[in-house]
């Protein structure tokens, strides 16, 4: 069947509530973010470890990652790497509370969305959010 030439193609849907997990082992981080991406509309899911994450990322990947560069045990940028190795490619944002050139050159070199330090603005994480989903969407 052929659309008629001044017919709009059909598009696909687009998760009007895109999914973003937040790795980080703080707690009260962890809270507050996922109340403030929540009120912006995402589905957030929480992760203290990067144990934790990969235990469910297989499963159910998300739109977008987020996730701490300093954790006990796994950092963000193991965790980063273990993604790659395991070709399981998703839009990442690293947050940090301390300033780490080489860590935020490894990062963005290596193809993060953002890296970005605490505290952090609303409008500037939800820019690279939607960078991210962008991203995500084109590829």
């Amino acid at each position: 069947m052929q659309l008629p030439k001044n017919a709009q193609k059909p598009q696909f849907a687009v998760n009007p509530n895109p999914v973003i997990d937040l790795v980080d082992d703080d707690g009260a981080i962890l809270r507050a973010l996922s109340r403030l991406l929540r009120a912006h509309g995402f589905v957030v899911r929480a992760f203290v470890s990067g144990p934790e994450f990969l235990s469910s990322v297989a499963l159910s990947p998300p739109d977008c990652v987020i996730l701490d560069v300093q954790m006990p045990g796994m950092s963000g940028l193991d965790l980063y790497g273990r993604l790659r190795a395991m070709a399981i490619d998703l839009p990442v944002i690293f947050i940090t509370a301390h300033e780490n050139p080489e860590a935020e050159q490894f990062a963005t070199s290596g193809g993060a969305v953002a890296f970005l330090y605490k505290p952090l603005r609303a409008h500037t994480l939800c820019a690279a959010i939607r960078s991210a989903l962008g991203r995500k969407g084109g590829s």
